[in-house]
């Protein structure tokens, strides 16, 4: 039978601009969200701070300043950006044989991960208030206090129109033409003015052409379906967060797409009153009952009895209640600060397919951190929703977490990092993505590499010597070596053998004590020359004129002289007649090689007194330092490397040692060869750590506060393998993605 058509049931079709969560525009700065909730929105720029303790200091500073009387919200989100304005930021200039296979190589593998990405963090403020007015009065109050919060770190307030502009492009991920649709006149003066003569609302502007949006899809969103614009969305909350958790996790999980969100809400709560609250709630969903314990036969003849506690509610809520009591319980015993926190991820594909392969690499990627994500199913449209920079929160999956916590899930620094350019130094272990660092711009240039054998050592001293050379100018390179394996890498470089036309240990150049006094710096190195700091002292305090080392060899002329200084008298005697010479000037790559340790502690002088002369040039000079192991037996060696990294570090001159060796060290019964060491590696600021003992793994997880989900990357792994260690982050990389046979890896076989 049909169906007269009057008889027909119809349903109104909503718009995608009606599933928009936000209602209007309030002001200049302000956007209304449904429900009465007004938000103001910043972009981060630049942090400052590169110092891990520092930076969460700063973050604690920030949570604090957050009134407890408004909801904020911390977004990172991927822009695509061109492939071709990616490369030309990232290949480096020169036509020499070395250059062209390195941006060959980096061309290549662009596609492999999710490179031509632009990360942008955005810091959103949330206030309900029951009109625009009471809101813009709030705003007025707090802002300031929030804003100076943000120490160090540059964050600039975006108007509504550039608001407006954020949600477009995460609604629009395929289209550019914002500024265009709103530039009438097409004189570069788009306006939010032009709405009411394209008969348009904000939310019209923002919306995709249409958003499906069907709990029949359960697992995903569609946006622009059927339209050559077609997206692909889905959204996630991150369930488990570990105790323990590396400060790039941010980093490596927002690096699976090219196209998602990151979104962490914050709410600063009172750790004693949720105490209070939630021991009630924990407490009226506990039966305490006797039990009879019969353990023993004891127990039995005593009709001992136990107490024993048991839940009435087994749902994920009561298990949710028991942990927040156990957050809230040590929080109020460490006089910590707290904050109820929400994460969400949303992702975005061209099609299911593809969607389906980030799922499984998001959840790869959090499993390596000991986290878990799940998806939101039958609620994708509330969390697509609650993932928006709007601080409109449709999601209870809720998590208390201290504000120390905090600062490692915040994905501020992910500003930071991403800005910084410098070489190509491998592949991300857990994504792919290009690892891209700049040791010159870093806080702390000292560097170090350490490994077992066979594990790449001198595979990555050739790979950082290349690389600070291509992406160098100007910049001198100096090389300290103990055998012939850099010889011929060095000559194919147009390298040069190199000699010292100045073997005085004693020359000091104008400033060579920098802030500190230059005689006591130089009796720290002449003591670790001869290996007595009780000479050293001594024969400082001769009458003689230091600057003639002739006359230094005249004094021990003198039988009762070297009697007097006998290990002084060994450790210029001793030094390799090979050494001196006349210096090539035109060159950027000098090999010095070396055969005791008190000749590499001469180069070492020679060279920090040349660095000092080459910044007075606007030069830098690199130094490399192979195969330190002997350095690191005696405590005035020692002494003397530890003030040199702090000299080094001073002059901002990057200095990078290598160890043979380290698990000789870690594993002797010396406690002072694992204090050396330990006090070498902590005063790094960059560090690659390869393939590992487990005395070492060990070793460096205590030293370098390195995450247990991080240590399998150091486990058995394949040459060239391990982790990098920054200030920053700690990043699991590999560098022997190409095959031997490959032009780019032959470099580094020479």
């Amino acid at each position: 039978m049909k169906i007269g058509k009057g008889n027909q049931k119809t349903k109104a079709v909503s718009k995608a601009s009606d599933k928009m969560p936000f209602s209007a525009v309030s002001d200049e700065y302000l956007l209304k969200v449904k429900n009465n909730l007004y938000t103001t929105i910043y972009r981060i720029d630049t942090v400052a701070i590169q110092d891990t303790a520092m930076y969460q200091f700063r973050l604690g500073k920030i949570f604090a300043s957050i009134p407890d009387d408004c909801v904020c919200q911390f977004v990172t989100h991927n822009e695509i950006i061109d492939r071709e304005d990616y490369l030309k930021s990232i290949v480096v200039p020169g036509n020499t044989e070395e250059a062209k296979l390195y941006n060959k190589t980096l061309i290549d593998i662009a596609d492999v991960g999710h490179n031509n990405t632009k990360k942008v963090v955005y810091f959103v403020v949330g206030k309900a208030a029951e009109s625009a007015e009471v809101a813009k009065k709030w705003f007025a109050e707090k802002l300031p206090m929030i804003e100076a919060a943000f120490t160090d770190i540059t964050i600039t307030r975006l108007s509504t129109f550039e608001y407006l502009e954020v949600l477009f492009k995460i609604m629009n991920p395929h289209r550019s033409d914002y500024r265009k649709v709103l530039d009438l006149r097409d004189n570069g003066n788009p306006t939010l003015d032009n709405l009411k003569f394209l008969k348009m609302s904000e939310r019209d502007l923002v919306s995709p052409k249409n958003w499906n949006t069907s709990s029949k899809n359960i697992d995903y969103t569609i946006l622009d379906e059927k339209t050559d614009t077609e997206c692909y969305t889905r959204s996630y909350f991150v369930n488990v967060i570990p105790k323990e958790l590396s400060d790039n996790f941010v980093r490596d999980l927002s690096s699976v797409s090219s196209n998602m969100l990151f979104s962490l809400y914050l709410h600063p709560v009172s750790a004693q009153y949720l105490f209070d609250t939630e021991t009630k709630r924990v407490g009226a969903n506990t039966i305490v009952f006797q039990k009879a314990k019969r353990d023993t036969l004891e127990d039995k003849k005593n009709k001992t009895k136990i107490t024993v506690k048991k839940r009435k509610d087994t749902t994920e809520s009561a298990y949710f209640d028991e942990a927040a009591l156990e957050v809230a319980k040590d929080t109020v015993a460490a006089q910590e600060q707290m904050a109820e926190v929400s994460i969400l991820i949303t992702l975005f594909a061209d099609n299911l397919e593809l969607l389906n392969r980030y799922d499984e690499m998001v959840k790869s990627s959090a499993s390596k951190f000991g986290c878990m994500i799940k998806v939101l199913d039958l609620m994708q449209y509330e969390a697509f929703c609650s993932a928006l920079p709007l601080c409109n929160y449709k999601v209870d999956v809720d998590r208390f977490l201290t504000t120390k916590r905090l600062t490692t899930i915040c994905p501020v620094n992910v500003a930071a990092f991403m800005k910084q350019k410098g070489a190509f130094i491998g592949l991300n272990s857990l994504n792919d993505n290009l690892v891209i660092y700049d040791r010159k711009r870093s806080v702390n240039p000292i560097g170090m590499i350490c490994g077992t054998e066979k594990s790449g050592k001198t595979y990555q001293l050739k790979r950082e010597i290349l690389n600070t050379l291509l992406t160098t100018k100007t910049d001198k390179v100096s090389v300290i070596t103990t055998n012939d394996e850099l010889d011929a890498f060095v000559s194919a470089l147009q390298g040069v053998i190199a000699k010292l036309d100045n073997i005085n240990p004693f020359y000091m150049t104008d400033g060579y004590g920098l802030t500190e006094d230059k005689n006591e710096a130089k009796r720290q190195f002449i003591a670790a020359f001869c290996g007595s700091e009780k000479e050293a002292e001594a024969f400082m305090a001769e009458d003689i004129i230091f600057e003639d080392f002739d006359e230094i060899l005249r004094f021990f002329d003198n039988d009762a002289n070297e009697k007097k200084y006998p290990n002084f008298f060994d450790a210029i005697t001793n030094i390799d007649e090979y050494l001196p010479g006349p210096v090539e000037v035109d060159k950027r790559l000098y090999l010095y090689k070396v055969k005791s340790p008190e000749d590499m502690l001469l180069v070492m002088d020679y060279l920090w007194n040349q660095s000092i002369e080459d910044k007075k040039k606007s030069l830098t000079n690199w130094v490399y330092v192979d195969k330190i192991d002997k350095l690191l037996t005696r405590q005035d060696t020692l002494d003397y490397l530890i003030g040199y990294q702090d000299r080094t570090k001073a002059l901002h001159n990057p200095v990078l040692y290598s160890i043979q060796d380290p698990v000789r060290f870690i594993s002797s019964k010396n406690e002072d060869y694992i204090y050396n060491l330990e006090m070498l590696m902590k005063n790094c600021g960059y560090i690659k750590l390869l393939n590992s003992t487990p005395k070492e793994r060990e070793a460096y997880a205590e030293w370098l506060k390195i995450p247990k989900s991080l240590i399998p990357y150091i486990s058995n792994v394949g040459v060239s393998e391990g982790l990098i260690i920054t200030p920053v982050s700690n990043t699991a990389f590999t560098d022997h993605f190409l095959d031997k046979d490959s032009e780019f890896t032959q470099l580094f076989l020479k």
